[in-house]
């Protein structure tokens, strides 16, 4: 903030509160004048650590010679940084060169935590500087004494009766002298001790009890019907359904079956409903219109409330998978199917 705005500040204020009187006006130029001695005091301490630091950089740049410099050269040049150097620091004693020295010693062997540390505090001599070190060394290891006993509380009690990785003695056991371990955790311990957190066993789980075992506890092979075949199934009483095992049944393929029952199986379009139509098989001579007719009586009970483009499109689906299942699928395409059949075909398969 310059002088000029806080000049424009004061103006303000004395418009706004008022001229009641020299006190108002004094009071006020003083809290200006505190204000610009902080400003002041802010700027100096910039420049000061500028200062402080630019000394510091021309000190370290004294250890190593540069690029293509002999020796000569470089003697020169650490010279004239000492002097320069000694300049800076105000320094006209022998002892006050001695502490310049060891102080930037002592700032170089240390991080850089301790240099700010260090700077903000200004030490004039070497007392002083052992003082904040030993102040700056005390408060560094009392904050590392409490973050390490929060930690120790925060783990928990188990981990603090852990054996150390190094191998030490760790902690004795009072049950058999050994180490390495706590009583809780002491392998001589009896057995029954832990007899409480063993699970019975319920006797729901047993076969034994289960109506359907044979003496031998193995569960009844049953018969049932799979696609019209007799085939076997483990069958559990306790379930409210029936298993059946893949191993159990005998593999059959659909066509086979449809062929056997002289009939094919439609699906409802919205569910998972089946409807058994029986069609006459290729052989007996029957025409489509057999086929339409019957499909059309079912496609009531299949589709229910439905739009007429919708029933149309599954008539037509029903119809095209039954003349290849029926006839053949080489003798018969889409091509031998009406314009408008087609058409609705197209549509639904889209969708």
């Amino acid at each position: 903030m310059s002088e000029l705005d806080l000049y424009a500040r004061y103006l303000d204020l004395v418009a706004r509160l008022g001229r009641s009187g020299d006190d108002l006006a004094a009071w006020v130029e003083d809290k200006i004048r505190q204000e610009m001695d902080a400003e002041i005091d802010k700027s100096k301490e910039k420049n000061k650590g500028k200062t402080w630091k630019k000394e510091r950089v021309e000190t370290v740049g004294v250890k190593e010679p540069q690029d293509n410099e002999d020796f000569g050269t470089f003697i020169n040049r650490a010279k004239r940084y000492f002097d320069r150097w000694v300049e800076l620091s105000g320094v006209s004693t022998l002892e006050e060169l001695s502490y310049l020295i060891c102080s930037e010693i002592a700032l170089q062997a240390c991080d850089e935590n301790f240099a700010a540390y260090v700077k903000d505090r200004s030490p004039s001599d070497m007392v002083f500087l052992k003082a904040v070190a030993s102040a700056y060394v005390a408060r560094r290891n009392g904050r590392d004494r409490n973050r390490s006993s929060f930690n120790t509380r925060s783990v928990g009690r188990d981990q603090q009766f852990r054996p150390n990785s190094s191998g030490g003695s760790g902690v004795a056991a009072s049950r058999n002298g050994g180490k390495g371990h706590v009583r809780r955790e002491c392998p001589s311990r009896p057995k029954e001790a832990n007899s409480a957190c063993s699970v019975p066993k319920s006797p729901s789980n047993s076969c034994a009890a289960e109506s359907g075992c044979d003496r031998r506890g193995k569960l009844k092979i049953e018969s049932c019907k799979v696609f019209d075949r007799v085939s076997t199934l483990l069958r559990n009483s306790g379930c409210n359904t029936e298993g059946v095992s893949k191993s159990l049944v005998q593999k059959h393929s659909a066509k086979e079956i449809q062929a056997e029952n002289r009939g094919d199986v439609l699906r409802h379009p919205s569910s998972d409903k089946h409807q058994m139509i029986n069609f006459p098989p290729a052989s007996s001579g029957k025409k489509w219109e057999d086929l339409v007719s019957k499909i059309v009586l079912n496609l009531d009970s299949l589709l229910g409330k439905s739009t007429l483009d919708h029933k149309l499109a599954t008539f037509v689906n029903i119809f095209y998978q039954t003349c290849l299942e029926t006839f053949g699928a080489k003798q018969h395409q889409t091509k031998c199917l009406p314009q408008r059949s087609r058409r609705l075909l197209q549509m639904d398969t889209l969708r």
